[in-house]
């Protein structure tokens, strides 16, 4: 539908950063084990400071805009310093600038509309100071898609029993048992664990005290929930309430989450981001957008206080709906996070090697056939997680790779769900993984041509851990949850658990942990077992060392905590 042109919208101008070429070589410097800057993290105005746009783009597409007729009073740049807003823009306005003509778009089964066009024109003048403009080119975003399954619930079952349960319930006592850590005991300030919470909330407050009381090895009183950071209200956390918690709109995507973190963190806290719940600019610009501002932002504030050590998402989007601009540029903010010390964990989907259903066309592969990456799992700086599940009712059998696991929704996008994993069509392999995708490549030739995936794109996930039949209270009720939105929030609160470990004695956050994990597959229990069906085959097979279904593993924290303690 045509958008009428009197309508308002924000109209947003990603301007050219400097020194974006040299960013990857500055991470893996204070990231690789082996680095004499290893830990040296970089503060949060260093970051700022080394990627502005320079001055020459800044008045270059400040002078475009007024010549255009905008007047300068409108126009504002983000604390940032990276986007150039035009604030009060009618859709008339941004059609005469940008030449184009602008549209609401629907997105079938999902209630959400979308204003944008189908492309936009800029002068050569201005072309190579802007990366992008948003809105414009429409695509996947306002709603980004959880990574969560809940499944039937369990009966009969008042809390924890040992390993028994297992094989049909995975509680604390089971991922203790196969990841080998214990119980938390400190609570280092500012090492909150992170998780976004999109639209959604906790559900009742009684589910959380249940949870407490009988999933819960630690007594948590029931006093306790997370520190919640409302987004859609600049970030405010003071004056919290359980109301502001617990109130919005029931999901059940934060309640996996935040119990399956709790039981595995307390006494350490859990901060939650929360976008999307009422926002303003709800068709105009991504959930993730609207984060990475506010971490901006706290950066110029108050020094990136309100950034935790670890992120913690389950959402994702699909590669092939976004623009090739729009997803380099946010995956260059994610690896600023990893600059500052900040470990960002992505689920890595959960249709195997295909994306989520694709909101405009329906389809799930590209071209039917062609596997379907997820963003921002593609992004080489962040650390993405697949899924596994029990090999047997006995524990001690292991796991295998979450594969063709039914769906328990009725409208489901996907009959079934496997461990999202795959290549990226966007970014190509990076040089820490480069040895273990060779390995896998050569000793394990997957049947596909490359019209098929993409053989030196970056290789997803990294790592993996349990993805089924995860203890959860939903509306007083024990319930199963499972997929990639299980096995990440597992994953980043061992995390929490190495970083408190690493304070405890003077060192740093880890920060970026890839180039750690793949200099150390010993520390993981390799998954030999299983693929991630999609697109009408078998997608890839587990194997050996790592591989595009559960990455190099599960994690075994005894051996990730000798490593981490030995870096400096």
């Amino acid at each position: 539908m045509r958008a009428d042109p009197g309508d308002i919208m924000p109209l947003r101008i990603g301007l050219a950063q400097r020194n974006v070429d040299l960013a990857p070589g500055w991470l893996l410097d204070v990231s690789d084990p082996k680095s004499a800057n290893f830990g040296k993290h970089w503060s949060a105005q260093r970051v700022i400071e080394t990627f502005t746009p320079s001055n020459e783009t800044v008045d270059q597409v400040v002078q475009w805009l007024v010549d255009s007729g905008i007047d300068s009073e409108r126009l504002a740049l983000t604390p940032g310093y990276n986007w150039l807003l035009v604030h009060n823009t009618t859709v008339e306005e941004a059609e005469v600038l940008l030449n184009t003509t602008y549209y609401h778009y629907y997105y079938p089964g999902r209630d959400i509309t979308r204003i944008g066009s189908e492309g936009y024109n800029l002068p050569e003048s201005v072309k190579k100071h802007i990366d992008i403009i948003i809105p414009t080119t429409p695509y996947e975003g306002v709603q980004p898609i959880p990574q969560q399954v809940i499944g039937p619930g369990v009966t009969n079952l008042d809390g924890l029993a040992g390993l028994d349960t297992c094989q049909y319930l995975i509680t604390i006592e089971c991922l203790r048992h196969l990841y080998k850590f214990g119980p938390g005991n400190s609570s280092t300030p500012g090492n909150e664990l992170g998780i976004a919470q999109w639209g959604d909330s906790l559900g009742p407050r009684e589910d959380l005290d249940l949870f407490f009381n009988n999933f819960t090895t630690q007594p948590i009183p029931q006093s306790t929930a997370p520190e919640l950071i409302d987004l859609n209200y600049g970030g405010d956390k003071e004056n919290v309430t359980d109301l502001d918690i617990f109130g919005y709109i029931f999901g059940s995507e934060s309640a996996l989450d935040v119990q399956t973190a709790y039981s595995i963190v307390y006494p350490q806290n859990i901060r939650l981001y929360q976008v999307g719940a009422d926002s303003s600019e709800a068709e105009t610009r991504s959930n993730f957008d609207t984060l990475l501002d506010f971490f901006h932002t706290s950066a110029v504030i108050d020094g990136g206080e309100a950034i935790t050590n670890v992120l913690s998402f389950s959402y994702l989007q699909t590669e092939v709906t976004l623009p090739i601009e729009y997803q380099r540029r946010q995956c260059i903010e994610w690896l600023k996070l990893g600059l500052q010390g900040v470990s960002v964990l992505f689920a890595s989907g959960d249709s195997g090697v295909a994306a989520n259903r694709d909101p405009l066309t329906g389809q799930t592969c590209l071209d039917g056939e062609r596997f379907s990456p997820s963003f921002p799992a593609n992004c080489p700086w962040v650390t993405t997680v697949g899924a596994t599940s029990l090999g047997s009712k006995n524990i001690d059998d292991g796991e295998v790779a979450l594969d063709n696991i039914p769906n328990p929704f009725e409208q489901a996008d996907n009959q079934y769900i496997s461990s999202g994993g795959g290549f990226s069509n966007v970014f190509d392999q990076p040089s820490y993984q480069k040895k273990a995708v060779s390995f896998y490549l050569d000793n394990y030739p997957p049947p596909y041509n490359n019209s098929v995936y993409n053989p030196s794109g970056r290789g997803f996930p990294d790592i993996s851990a349990l993805g089924q039949n995860i203890s959860v209270i939903v509306n007083g009720n024990v319930q199963r949850g499972g997929g990639t939105s299980a096995s990440t929030p597992i994953v980043a609160s061992l995390v929490t658990l190495l970083n408190e470990e690493r304070l405890a004695v003077g060192k740093r956050p880890i920060g970026f942990l890839n180039p750690i994990l793949y200099a150390h597959p010993e520390a993981f229990n390799d998954v030999v077992e299983g693929s991630n069906p999609g697109c009408g085959t078998e997608g890839f097979r587990a194997a050996k060392g790592w591989d595009p279904v559960t990455g190099l593993g599960t994690p075994n924290y005894a051996k990730l905590r000798k490593i981490v303690l030995s870096l400096p």
